[in-house]
């Protein structure tokens, strides 16, 4: 029965997460770290699929969806270091 329950407690989840990521926007820092937080709970969710149903085998998906929050983070504050230093 858990496995069932947090297979679908993926979707809300999800769902609120885009919900919060369009409500922020028109604010570029949030939005950039709530494109993170979903990328975070998306990478989450597809590797507790992966460790309930199939011995594992989403880990290396999930890990990439990790680097991409990851990366979206580095080129935000990347961004952000180059225009102070650029000023």
């Amino acid at each position: 029965m858990s496995k069932t329950v947090g297979t679908l407690m993926i979707l809300p989840t999800v769902l609120i997460a885009l919900i919060i990521l369009w409500r922020s926007r028109d604010h570029i820092t949030s939005f950039v770290h709530n494109l993170a937080v979903l990328f975070w709970i998306s990478a989450n969710s597809l590797w507790m699929v992966g460790e309930m149903y199939c011995n594992d085998c989403t880990k290396p998906y999930a890990i990439w969806v990790f680097a991409a929050g990851m990366g979206v983070l580095a080129v935000y504050y990347a961004f952000l270091l180059l225009r102070k230093l650029n000023h």
